[in-house]
């Protein structure tokens, strides 16, 4: 059995502080939208399972053998649960900072801190997704232009990796950042470099059209036990 609970079930629970939730918060509870009111309903699920987990881990320090096969079992199948629930709970909160962008202190602390997060892990694909929606909404995060650039530079939209690395260097980001904060140096680097990079990356675009229309590059079907797969060989 694992001895902790899945680290990105727990990173999603930590990012958004309970005091959000607390009952003396009336004024906001009456102002939230359908939107906000689904990601914090999916918040509360996601909370109440992550404590089920932990509580098998200490019901299953003193279980006998019998009894840890079961609990084991109940584990496996919250964590499958858990791992559905994620992505919609990271869409529930992409849709209610839409909502209000801004509105909502906790939601708006809940998406930067996962924007962080990803690019941290490298996942840039829905860090790119994240920081565009932040950025164009004017989110005041100081940090937020040079994640969304680094996430966009690596997914390869180098027009909008411009864009914001650019603010984040008119803000003086690169000026003044937070201490140790390695991403400030890996963007200002991308900014010196993106100039480039579009040109690059047009020049490949051009070449991938006249590939796609002339049709006539070499495939090989690979056939797997979870299904085939055609490759394209350049």
């Amino acid at each position: 059995m694992h001895r902790r609970i899945v680290p990105s079930l727990v990173f999603l629970l930590m990012l958004l502080p309970t005091a959000a939730l607390a009952a003396d918060d009336a004024p906001s509870l009456a102002r939230r939208g359908p939107q906000a009111e689904e990601f914090y309903r999916l918040h509360g699920e996601m909370n109440a399972l992550l404590g089920e987990l932990a509580g098998l881990q200490v019901k299953y320090r003193t279980a006998d053998e019998e009894k840890r096969a079961e609990i084991q079992q109940h584990w496996k199948d919250l964590i499958t649960q858990g791992e559905k629930m994620e992505p919609n709970l990271i869409e529930a909160a992409q849709k209610a900072y839409a909502e209000s962008p801004n509105a909502d202190k906790d939601v708006t602390s809940y998406l930067v801190k996962l924007l962080a997060q990803k690019v941290h892990r490298d996942d840039y694909e829905p860090a790119a997704e994240i920081g565009k929606l932040l950025v164009e909404n004017k989110c005041s995060e100081q940090r937020v232009p040079n994640l969304a650039g680094i996430a966009t530079f690596a997914t390869s939209d180098f027009d909008a990796a411009e864009k914001y690395l650019g603010q984040a260097a008119k803000e003086g980001y690169y000026q003044s950042p937070p201490q140790d904060d390695k991403l400030a140096q890996i963007g200002e680097f991308y900014l010196q470099a993106v100039g480039g990079y579009k040109k690059a990356w047009a020049k490949e675009e051009a070449i991938r059209q006249r590939e796609a229309q002339a049709d006539n590059l070499p495939r090989v079907l690979l056939k797997t036990n979870k299904g085939d797969i055609t490759i394209e060989l350049f």
